[in-house]
């Protein structure tokens, strides 16, 4: 199996097993996991890991292991495909009914085995599209943009971008670019402008500095093809201002921020929580293993895109699909090996998702991977209480009650103190409360493995300074930066994928 052809029937096989359980009178709820994951491969997260792979195996500098191991998980794919529409053709009559003396003596167990399978599919899978970056060469290449290979098309108001609603850091437009080859094709992006953050003063942002590092960061997040939770950078322009642009996949629309979806309070399973938690994670893994920190992790920065066909189903049932994941605000991110940035930022609700040593205007050393992994772990901690940190409206945010009575119970505020901030903020505290919300609160929503998931990501920092809690051996080919995406992989990225198969 190899080439686009293999895609469009993967995405049939999709779309025609969705369809069919869709037809179905009064089916079982378990097969709604099928439907979703039907649809999923014909228009959306996982159609893009199976074009990577495609896209791999006709790579002529892709090595054979790496296409055979490629072509097997297709192969399985397709197989465990063709076996869930012969149960469902056994299962259900031509009219949608369901065979009900077939059901229950066989198609119930099969169906049900069958998605287990393809669960345990979509988990090694995914890893092995992580994986393939790891060890992938950086090559950058020049990606400016200039009027004559782009142009957005639309205005709104006084810009050509019109601002998202609830991601205020970067702004929608459609456009026109022009390929290699000449041709032109329309495109929906999302911009990002760095240095429009008020944390980097007016009079620096046109430094060249600035637009330096902006270069840089296009090649790099453009050097190879799609990675995992980053949206396609088309690359980055200097004019009218120095932005970021990066593509939205046909098929997905309307991005909203993490933060906005939990601040919602819609309905969302524990399974849901846990696969989002999980496909966090693998997304985190996968800038890493493309030798980068993001240094800018929160659901704020966490983008969530709807399908813009398939399956679409009401915001307030207990079925709500969450959508597919994106890492948006990368205008501070940098190489793993390069310089950290010395600027600091004062803003209290940036900083509580952020390690202590991060915090505040005068940082205590340079951002390094374990505080990208602390950040992932504060971000764990709300998915899994799916209740917002902070509350209130721009002109009176707090933090939320909950982290207020853990805060109390620590000692670190007074039970009858007033909603003001003081104390809770305070670098320290922060960190501790965050350990209190996982230990007392966080396990009567999700499971002890879970809760033991977070709390490592959250004293990752000290457990990597602690000579004594942190040693590893490193394998003989191993650079450090290996050694180190392996061990968050097996302590963090791994146990979610295993929670979500119910292991």
């Amino acid at each position: 199996m190899a080439g686009p052809e293999t895609v469009v029937a993967l995405s049939k096989m999709g779309i025609s097993i969705a369809k069919r359980i869709e037809s179905f009178f009064g089916a079982p709820k378990f097969l709604e996991e099928l439907k979703t994951f039907g649809y999923d491969l014909h228009n959306g997260q996982l159609q893009m890991s199976v074009r990577l792979a495609t896209a791999l195996m006709a790579e002529n500098a892709t090595n054979e292991r790496l296409k055979c191991i490629a072509r097997a998980h297709l192969t399985r794919l397709q197989s465990s495909l063709e076996q869930a529409r012969e149960e469902l053709d056994k299962s259900v009559d031509t009219a949608g009914r369901i065979n009900r003396f077939y059901f229950a003596l066989h198609g119930r167990r099969q169906l049900r085995d069958i998605i287990c399978n393809l669960d345990k599919w979509q988990n090694d899978f995914s890893m092995f599209i992580i994986l393939t970056n790891v060890n992938k060469p950086i090559l950058t290449r020049e990606r400016l943009l200039t009027p004559q290979n782009f142009r957005t098309t639309t205005r709104c108001g006084g810009d050509y971008a019109s601002r998202s609603g609830t991601m205020l850091h970067v702004w929608l437009a459609h456009a026109e670019i022009k390929g290699e080859d000449g041709k032109i094709r329309e495109v929906e992006v999302m911009i990002e402008r760095p240095g429009s953050d008020k944390i980097v003063p007016f009079s620096r942002r046109d430094n060249p500095q600035l637009k330096e590092s902006t270069s840089y960061l296009a090649a790099r997040l453009t050097s190879n093809d799609i990675k995992a939770g980053m949206l396609p950078c088309l690359g980055y322009r200097m004019k009218p201002r120095v932005e970021l642009i990066f593509e939205i996949p046909p098929g997905l629309q309307n991005p909203r921020s993490l933060k906005s979806l939990i601040a919602s309070r819609s309905q969302v399973s524990y399974r849901q929580r846990l696969r989002l938690a999980s496909r966090l994670s693998e997304i985190i893994y996968s800038v890493h293993a493309a030798k980068l920190v993001h240094k800018s992790i929160s659901p704020e920065t966490i983008a969530i895109l709807e399908s813009s066909k398939g399956y679409t189903p009401n915001p307030n049932t207990a079925n709500y699909r969450l959508g597919f994941l994106f890492l948006t605000s990368w205008g501070t991110s940098r190489a793993t090996d390069d310089p950290s940035s010395w600027w600091g930022d004062d803003r209290w609700t940036k900083n509580i998702y952020q390690h202590p040593q991060r915090q505040g205007l005068h940082l205590e050393g340079r951002h390094t991977i374990g505080h990208d992994i602390y950040s992932l772990g504060v971000c764990l901690l709300e998915i899994g209480l799916w209740e917002p940190l902070i509350i209130g409206r721009a002109e009176s945010l707090s933090m939320c009650d909950l982290y207020r009575q853990i805060a109390a119970k620590l000692n670190y505020i007074d039970t009858t103190e007033s909603m003001e901030l003081g104390r809770l903020i305070e670098p320290i505290v922060t960190q501790e409360v965050m350990f209190g919300l996982a230990n007392k609160e966080l396990g009567q929503r999700m499971s002890a493995k879970y809760v033991n998931i977070v709390t490592t990501c959250l004293r990752w920092v000290e457990d990597e300074a602690s000579e004594n809690k942190f040693l590893y051996q490193r394998d003989e080919d191993e650079d450090d930066n290996s050694a180190k995406l392996r061990r968050f992989k097996d302590l963090v990225v791994q146990p979610l994928s295993t929670l979500l198969l119910g292991r």
